[in-house]
Parts: structure tokens; C-alpha cells; sequence
């Protein structure tokens, strides 16, 4: 299997919708600007609407990146910490739901689409599973993320709770950083109230053999957004300090997991469980 990723466009919203109908699913991508790996989905639809009839919406540029920041096909972690972005949470479209414009126009989007499960294609460089944000928990979409599962477990976090061993809570934006007269809300709660069912699929960037490299990492990639380096400074700093060598999860890899996992949105028998 040939597979690339790909960077969504700038500018207006970049959407294509498969086979018109009630109970759309849609895919988001890119919902965040440095996390292009879901567009592998490209690569893999053909295979998964063979198995069904059901109509698909596939969002390509939820926050479109700079140019500056968009990695390589074949990246390493010098690359990913080179050119990274995080905007601030207040100018996120994930957490900014029912406030800023972009989100506005992808709730219309998904009204307007019949659309009743929403799943974003995030990207988590510090972790080597793939795992969930989600509102509850869901057998078969759990059986297919422990078969995945990589040695290295998913850790404890302050502002969320685990539903299960691979799915986190969705959690208010304000648990991860206060907010002078914060408005919106993260995606999973606010759409979850517009009666459309919402999961975030995390995609492993790298594939973490120990948790010692994963901690060295995360100290490089927090020092960098704490002094706000631009890329030139970046790369000085990253000259001065050892950096893990780990290889990136390989695209094939992703695509089966992908083909895999929306197999639990296509077929009739999914159970779904509300977290006690």
C-alpha cells in the first residue's frame, strides 16, 4: 500500500461528501494545524464505503498550518519539534465551539448534512497508542484500540478521567488553562449537546520504545513553546541538546488501523455503553 499524507488547504473550509443521506458520518482532519495524519483517511475510503452504503462527510482543513510549519513526508522528531504550531487554546477551533467563526461553519456543516457521528483525526506526538476522547465508552471501537496497543501505557492526566483503558473523558477547556471571559466549549461537550455524537481518535506519531525518551522529549518540546521559538531558534536550540531517535509510526500501519476502526461506524452491530 502507497500511502502520504497530506496538508489541508488554506483558507475556506475544504469538505467532500460521499453518498448523500440521513445518519452521516463525518471525519475531521487536521483539527489541529501540525496534525496531518489523518489524512491517510484518503487513501483507505474507497476500501471502508465498500462495506457500506452510508453516507460519509469528510472535513479536510479544520485549522489549516502555516506553510512554515508543515513537516516532511518522512519526519523525524527533530523535524516534528522543529516546526511544530500550537495556537493559543483561546484561538483553537477544538476548543472554541459555538464562539469563533470556523467552528460556527462547521456546526452549520454538520447540521446542514444530516450529519450523527462526528469523529476528528487528532495526532499525539508523546504517546504510542492509538486511543480516545469520547463521551462513552464503546466495546467494539475498545477491542480494536487494545489490538493495537502499544507496551507503553497511556498515562493519567489532571483535567480528564479514563472511561476505559484507551478512552479518555471529554473535559471543559478551562480544567487545561483559565480563561479571562473564556467563551465556547470543547468540541466532544458542545456537539454532544447538538445531539451529534462525537469521538477524537488520537494518532500516534512516533513509535515510543521507553517512557525515558518520551519525558526528554516532552521537556524539548515544552521549553520551546514556553520561550516561544520561532523555527530559526529552534533550530539552534535543537543543536545544543540530545534528541531521542525514535522512528515515525509508519503510514501502512496507520491506514489498516484507520479501515480497522471506522469499521465500528459502518457495521450494525456496534454496541455502546454510557459511562457509570
Amino acid at each position: 500500500m502507497v500511502t502520504s499524507f497530506s496538508w489541508g488547504k488554506q483558507g475556506e473550509l475544504d469538505y467532500e461528501l460521499k453518498n448523500p443521506g440521513k445518519n452521516c458520518l463525518a471525519i475531521g482532519i487536521q483539527p489541529h494545524a501540525c496534525e496531518p495524519l489523518g489524512s491517510l483517511i484518503f487513501d483507505v475510503i474507497s476500501t471502508i464505503q465498500q462495506n457500506t452504503n452510508r453516507a460519509i462527510l469528510l472535513i479536510k482543513n479544520i485549522e489549516p498550518c502555516p506553510k512554515v510549519h508543515q513537516y516532511k513526508q518522512e519526519y523525524s522528531l527533530y523535524d516534528f519539534l522543529k516546526q511544530f504550531c500550537v495556537f493559543p487554546i483561546s484561538e483553537q477551533v477544538e476548543f472554541n465551539y459555538g464562539h469563533n467563526s470556523r467552528s460556527k461553519e462547521i456546526v452549520e456543516l454538520l447540521q446542514d448534512n444530516n450529519v450523527t457521528d462526528f469523529v476528528m483525526l487528532h495526532n499525539d506526538p508523546f504517546n504510542s497508542s492509538f486511543y480516545e476522547y469520547a463521551n462513552s465508552k464503546n466495546e467494539q471501537i475498545f477491542l480494536i484500540l487494545k489490538k493495537y496497543s502499544s507496551k507503553i501505557p497511556l498515562p493519567d492526566y489532571h483535567f480528564t478521567r479514563k472511561i476505559d483503558d484507551y478512552t479518555y473523558s471529554y473535559f471543559q477547556k478551562e480544567k487545561i488553562e483559565q480563561i479571562f471571559c473564556s467563551r465556547g466549549n470543547s468540541a466532544g461537550i458542545y456537539l454532544e449537546n447538538k445531539n451529534i455524537r462525537t469521538r477524537t481518535l488520537e494518532i500516534p506519531l512516533f513509535e515510543w520504545k521507553n517512557q525515558k525518551d518520551i519525558v526528554l522529549a516532552q521537556r524539548l518540546y515544552s521549553e520551546i513553546l514556553t520561550e516561544n521559538m520561532n523555527v530559526a531558534q529552534r533550530t539552534l536550540y535543537l543543536s545544543e541538546n540530545y534528541i531521542p531517535e525514535v522512528q515515525k509510526t509508519s503510514n501502512t500501519y496507520i491506514c489498516h488501523f484507520l479501515i480497522e476502526y471506522f469499521s465500528a461506524f459502518i457495521f450494525p452491530e456496534i454496541k455502546s455503553l454510557r459511562p457509570t
